[in-house]
């Protein structure tokens, strides 16, 4: 039972950190400042601090997520992230729906529940997370029996 939790775990990690680290890579290769016109012109508060966290989040966080490395804090924000896209870009500005019309949320609502529960569930066996809990879980062990 263990093992499938793990794997499946491990599978979500790597479908929602690689493509939101995708996301990411496409802000930056596709240069910062084209980003950043789009989020003034979504009138958004703080839009010059946004252009450089939002990619940086989406790409290190996602990088993170795929590897396990502090997989429920990072999870979370990534969570929030989408949320905020969608309440704010995507409802907001573009009036978008769930099932119909050109700019629908149901992706940034799809993120936002993938992150959501690896926020809750933690990153599984396979992870970077993991390792470090399994060390120091013996390392104290260690101490313990000295």
């Amino acid at each position: 039972m263990l093992k499938t939790r793990d794997t499946a775990l491990l599978i979500t990690r790597i479908a929602f950190g690689g493509l939101m680290a995708g996301h990411g890579w496409l802000k930056f290769s596709n240069g910062l400042d084209g980003f950043g016109g789009f989020v003034e012109s979504l009138e958004l508060p703080l839009a010059g601090l946004l252009q450089y966290i939002v990619p940086v989040l989406e790409l290190v966080g996602g990088l993170a997520i795929v590897a396990g490395i502090l997989t429920r804090p990072v999870a979370a924000l990534l969570a929030v992230h989408m949320l905020a896209v969608t309440a704010y870009v995507k409802f907001n500005r573009f009036d978008a729906g769930l099932l119909s019309g050109d700019a629908t949320a149901e992706l940034e609502l799809l993120y936002a529940a993938g992150f959501a529960m690896l926020a809750l569930l933690g990153a599984g066996a396979y992870s970077v997370d993991e390792a470090i809990l399994s060390r120091s879980s013996s390392e104290e062990r260690a101490t313990v029996n000295a």
